[in-house]
């Protein structure tokens, strides 16, 4: 994976930075919280403890705010896993407020041998910020363990190594006979019912959308198109992403199976045989827009209204070969080509 957008919490030597260093706040941040609780529940050891407790909150307070900026670095290139992010967000106000609320603490411990009203209020307060920032870490780590391995490793459950059936009662492995189109596959666009194609292949990913390590956003963009750019942009060549995509199979997808009246998506054949620039010319308005990007023919109409630079840009692309101008833009950047992959057409003839 080329981080190509690098910012401060992107990368390090040219690795991701969020799995390099959020070990940092899952291990130093609970430590340190336990050992307050331990010093607090037993004052006499603040005074020989007391500072190395602080130094250990303060490094998994910053650390924690690191892993989460770092974070959303990566998921700038690989998605985002909600839950997770969800949590991470939280954490480093919640260590942040545990390291203000024990600091005080301490300095009043350490000031009066004489326990007051005050001081008892704010080691009842230490010790359940402590507890809750424990099991926030602990859910944080889950969460983002789960993003990325859930699905992986086998389990010996019938459901994870099983292929989706096929239309018809057919297994995966039996469905390549073409009875599966693209207007077949337009019907299945839900994160609900989802299916998508990749190098002329019908897949039923619907019960991989919560599963995707990259979160689910990724996969519901393919539901019901061709989602080969995308797929194969990202995991190219990568063994593991494709027999994961395996375990879905429907089968192969008919080159001359579109149905009328189907979207002009759905339309083009899973090849996207007959498309020429030609066509593109002739969907040229900002209500009806095709563009051409390095040889494939993609129908960004929807596209215009939320593209972040403003539609002008996207309505100059209209009916023309774009390439230049979306290369001149996003050359080598992962986010703007999976969002433009998730209009693919097909390819240009000619």
């Amino acid at each position: 994976m080329v981080l190509a957008e690098s910012g401060l919490f992107t990368s390090i030597g040219g690795l991701p930075m969020h799995p390099l260093l959020v070990h940092f706040a899952v291990v130093i941040l609970p430590l340190s919280a336990l050992g307050l609780i331990a010093i607090v529940i037993k004052p006499s050891w603040a005074r020989t403890f007391g500072w190395v407790v602080l130094a250990g909150l303060l490094v998994g307070a910053g650390a924690s705010f690191i892993a989460k900026e770092s974070g959303e670095a990566l998921a700038t290139y690989v998605g985002l896993p909600q839950e997770h992010a969800d949590y991470g967000n939280v954490l480093p106000l919640v260590s942040v407020l545990l390291f203000l609320v024990a600091a005080v603490w301490f300095y009043l411990v350490r000031k009066s041998n004489e326990r007051s009203a005050l001081t008892t209020v704010l080691a009842v307060a230490s010790v359940i910020l402590a507890l809750v920032a424990t099991g926030l870490t602990i859910i944080v780590g889950h969460t983002g363990a789960q993003a990325a391995w859930a699905g992986r490793i086998p389990d010996g459950s019938a459901s994870a190594s099983t292929p989706t059936a096929a239309p018809g009662g057919a297994s995966g492995s039996g469905a390549a006979t073409g009875a599966i189109t693209m207007a077949d596959v337009a019907q299945h666009n839900s994160a609900s019912d989802c299916w998508t194609v990749v190098d002329g292949n019908a897949y039923n990913v619907t019960d991989w959308i919560s599963q995707h390590p990259g979160g689910p956003s990724v996969i519901k963009a393919m539901c019901g198109i061709d989602g080969s750019a995308a797929f194969d942009g990202q995991h190219a060549g990568q063994g593991r992403p494709a027999k994961e995509l395996a375990t879905f199979l429907l089968g192969a997808v008919a080159v001359d199976g579109a149905a009328a009246g189907a979207s002009p998506t759905a339309n083009a054949s899973a090849n996207g045989a007959g498309i020429t620039m030609a066509d593109v010319a002739q969907h040229n308005s900002a209500s009806d827009c095709w563009t051409a990007v390095d040889g494939n023919a993609y129908n960004v109409t929807d596209w215009i209204s939320q593209h972040p630079g403003g539609p002008g840009v996207i309505e100059a692309m209209c009916g023309v070969d774009g390439s230049g101008a979306f290369n001149g833009q996003h050359s080598g950047q992962q986010r703007p080509a999976n969002e433009l992959s998730q209009f693919l057409i097909g390819p240009i003839q000619g």
